[in-house]
């Protein structure tokens, strides 16, 4: 049985793994590290039919049901950071066993569950009516009233019954049950007295001095002693079992035998019992099939849920607003594989084709359009962003491939495999979509390369009416690009103070590859000819050359812009809270002169009254007051 269920696996996966090949969204996931990302998402699963889906088989939301998805997840993220524990309550005692979930996704069919699945049933049903003491009044708690109220009849008559004798832990009390009660009170007295039987066989003086060890044990539901081999004699019993070496033989005493007998034959009542009680609360639950199932699909959509509003938490994501004029805007996003990730902004207006990112390798363009592409997919299956703020549109299609698609087995070259997975997107990609290349065409020749890219990106955005994201090093790509209004230029930025790149991607301008710069600088620290790096310059052509050095000066005081810009910013800042220190300094300054003016007035009003008590003459009082003006 259990390898019918494994093949049976195996085969779902092979034909789920055919439909996630054929779709486009899936090589999308496939191509942005997609298992590492669901990795790190289901590490806040409960289910592992939850951790599969999201592996898998995510689910993919539209515009007509995105909105109150995102929702639901804000409502959970604040209900989670007031400290209520959902796992606590939606998953207390719940087993997540295979079988369990077997059972109950086909009860309808005829399967007989044993109390452990039961159980399942039970600790589920009961732990969704727990869940209304949590929940704000809203959509999600009528849900929860609903199914309370619809599930009365189940509670009296499968729950109730079903807790007298078995507990959320899953521990079974069968002497509790009214049925069983006197067959479990006839079996445990058998026992009593099959025990004090064999104990007293033991003490017997020709019996112990047959035995192989003092004590006895129970095998096949028989009670025996451990004779040697050498020793037994019929007339003690009859052998049940032998050990490995045939040295000791399992004997059942002749004076229990018959007590046996009816031990197992109580023991056959109780186990026929137990199967009509298990038929009878199963045949229960398959006529309430379609309520066990709202119950069970809402237990799974909140672990579903819950994931994505604890991974949102767990990694400071933010809830997008869903444009409708398809703009785009992410400021401060970042990767969440990436622990310290550089946050970059861009900005897409709605009249606006795409991104176009060139500059040095290693600098940071995969990473941008991964994480933008991310982004996008990210609102696609429904979760909150990498950011600090984001407002995306929710696009058809989203694709995304790199530039290695070289395939020895099936004899295709890198260009021949980019350009097969490129033709094959263009047959399927639908109407406003998102499509992305990271180094397009970088394995043939550049002008050809540019050429095709044009073309490519001219069809996809006047045809298909779609979006796009390209990285590149193509000269001539750059330069059409970064000539045609409906395309914004952008590069990763470069630190020519430490010969690094920054990370930083930098809107408006293309970018130099710098390969000539980074290998004239990293060729210092090696014994290398000089001539190396000025015969490639010389061969290079001049044209290229003035545009490249144009491209490298302009990013160069872009990051000198930047960086005076940054201690502008900080030197304003220092001059406000100068002025702010400098006015707090002479209000202080006001307030202590006031104060002492004060004091010399009350000191000169008390005297004065103190002149207007005394019994003094006029010409003494006239005195006193020359004293006080002197």
């Amino acid at each position: 049985m259990k390898r019918l269920r494994r093949c049976s696996q195996e085969l779902y996966n092979s034909e789920k793994f055919k439909f996630m090949a054929n779709n486009i969204l899936f090589q999308t996931l496939n191509n942005i590290d997609w298992q590492q990302i669901a990795n790190q998402i289901t590490f806040h699963s409960y289910f592992e039919d939850t951790k599969d889906i999201f592996t898998n088989n995510p689910q993919v939301f539209t515009e007509t049901n995105i909105n109150s998805h995102l929702d639901n997840i804000s409502t959970l993220s604040r209900l989670l950071d007031d400290g209520i524990n959902f796992d606590l309550i939606l998953f207390d005692c719940v087993s997540d066993a295979a079988e369990n979930h077997t059972f109950i996704k086909n009860m309808n069919k005829g399967l007989i569950g044993d109390f452990k699945q039961l159980n399942f049933v039970s600790c589920i049903i009961e732990n969704i009516f727990e869940l209304k003491k949590s929940l704000p009044h809203g959509e999600q708690k009528d849900i929860i009233l609903e199914l309370i109220n619809d599930g009365q009849r189940l509670r009296n008559k499968f729950i109730k019954p079903l807790r007298t004798f078995v507990d959320r832990n899953g521990s079974v009390y069968l002497e509790r049950h009214p049925k069983l009660a006197k067959k479990i009170a006839e079996r445990n007295a058998l026992e009593t007295k099959i025990r004090e039987k064999v104990m007293s066989t033991l003490k017997d003086a020709d019996i112990e001095k047959r035995l192989q060890f003092q004590g006895y044990d129970v095998i096949n539901d028989r009670y025996v002693i451990p004779v040697r081999s050498d020793s037994y004699n019929a007339n003690i019993g009859l052998i049940i079992s032998r050990s490995g070496t045939g040295h000791t033989l399992f004997v059942e005493p002749t004076e229990v035998r018959e007590l046996c007998n009816k031990r197992l034959k109580i023991i056959s009542e109780i186990d026929e019992i137990v199967n009509e009680i298990c038929h009878g609360y199963s045949t229960l639950l398959s006529e309430n099939y379609d309520y066990v199932q709202r119950v069970y699909k809402l237990i799974l959509k909140y672990d579903y849920d819950l994931t994505q509003a604890k991974y949102s938490i767990h990694k400071g994501l933010v809830r997008p607003e869903v444009s409708l004029e398809r703009d785009i805007k992410l400021s401060a996003f970042f990767h969440p594989l990436i622990d310290g990730c550089i946050a970059n902004n861009i900005e897409i207006s709605s009249d606006k084709h795409g991104l176009i990112i060139s500059g040095p390798n290693t600098g940071g363009k995969t990473v941008s359009i991964k994480t933008i592409i991310l982004c996008h997919v990210f609102l696609k299956l429904g979760f909150f962003i990498p950011a600090v703020e984001a407002r995306l549109p929710l696009l058809n299609d989203i694709f995304y491939f790199d530039s290695d698609y070289q395939d020895l087995s099936h004899g295709l070259s890198s260009f021949a495999g980019e350009t097969t997975a490129i033709l094959e997107m263009l047959e399927n990609i639908n109407d406003n979509s998102l499509i992305a290349a990271d180094e397009i065409f970088n394995s043939t020749s550049s002008d050809e390369a540019s050429s095709l890219a044009i073309s490519i990106i001219s069809y996809l955005t006047d045809v298909k009416d779609s979006k796009v994201l390209i990285s590149t090093h193509h000269q001539l790509l750059k330069t059409k690009m970064q000539t045609n209004e409906k395309f914004i230029s952008a590069h990763v930025g470069y630190d020519f103070e430490t010969n690094k790149p920054n990370y930083r991607l930098i809107i408006g301008t293309p970018g130099s590859s710098m390969a000539l710069t980074i290998f004239e600088k990293l060729s210092s620290k090696f014994n290398i000819d000089p001539s190396i790096i000025e015969n490639a310059k010389s061969i290079l052509d001049q044209k290229y050359m003035t545009y490249e050095k144009l491209l490298q000066d302009l990013s160069h005081k872009k990051a000198d812009l930047d960086k005076l810009l940054v201690e502008n910013r900080d030197l304003n800042s220092q001059l406000k809270n100068q002025k702010k220190s400098m006015e707090g300094v002479l209000y202080l300054e006001k307030q202590k002169a006031f104060e002492i003016y004060k004091t010399k007035l009350e000191k000169q009003l008390d005297k004065i009254n103190s002149l207007r008590r005394s019994d003094m003459s006029p010409k003494q009082m006239q005195k006193k007051a020359s004293e006080f003006k002197s």
